[in-house]
């Protein structure tokens, strides 16, 4: 069966630990019981260039098991959760264009 076909209620039972919220963004994958979303998780684990132990280092109140639980979530679905970082891209840099800013820092009057 194809991932992208699959339910949030089969995604769950595939990675136990990973429930589904709704966020400005739209619905997504987050680690239960913690708030963050594979998102978040996966935009850190990248900056640590794939790193299970630095990302430890940045998320240090987390299990290494929840990171990891992200990480297979990832490589299970990452359409989905590209999908999900390249909006939240889209948004910060709507907000670069639009919002008050000058140049590179927060306007203020």
């Amino acid at each position: 069966m194809p991932t992208e076909t699959l339910s949030e209620a089969q995604k769950i039972a595939l990675v136990p630990g990973i429930d589904f919220v709704d966020e400005p963004s739209g619905r997504c994958a987050r680690l239960t019981g913690t708030g963050l979303t594979v998102a978040e998780v996966i935009n850190a684990w990248r900056y640590c260039a794939g790193s299970i132990a630095r990302l430890q280092d940045y998320f240090d109140w987390l299990p290494e098991s929840m990171l990891r639980t992200a990480v297979r979530y990832y490589e299970l679905f990452p359409d989905e959760i590209d999908a999900e970082l390249s909006e939240g891209d889209r948004i910060i840099d709507d907000l670069k264009r639009t919002g008050p800013w000058v140049g590179d820092k927060p306007y203020r009057r």
